[in-house]
């Protein structure tokens, strides 16, 4: 029995980029199917509250992110609710423009973000 080692190949070279197609397609659907179903709430320490609190937040369907200010931060004339907002704020801006992207390297988004 003689094996046509052309044909034999282009088999190979043809079922790896079928597996190739299949494994992206199953990662694109992965990335779509899982979400979280959230709700949030902050509720500031009465103290705090005139300013909105220290702490911030920012949830999506791919996303959860909880910044806790930090309050001793206060006693050197530093408003902690400045960073925690403001990194909530980068986050949800990041997300928006490429969630897909981060939804595989969230350590990247906190990198991007700060």
């Amino acid at each position: 029995m003689s094996i046509n080692v052309t044909s034999y190949i282009f088999y190979h070279i043809d079922f790896m980029q079928r597996l190739v197609r299949l494994s992206q397609y199953f990662c694109a659907a992965q990335k779509q199917q899982f979400k979280f179903k959230y709700a949030s709430s902050l509720l500031p320490h009465p103290e705090k509250a005139y300013k909105g609190g220290e702490d911030a937040l920012f949830a999506s369907e791919h996303v959860l992110l909880v910044a806790d200010g930090v309050g001793g931060w206060a006693d050197s004339g530093v408003d902690p609710a400045l960073y925690s907002k403001k990194l909530a704020s980068i986050v949800e801006e990041l997300v928006s423009k490429d969630k897909l992207n981060y939804i595989d390297n969230p350590k990247q988004l906190i990198k991007e973000a700060v």
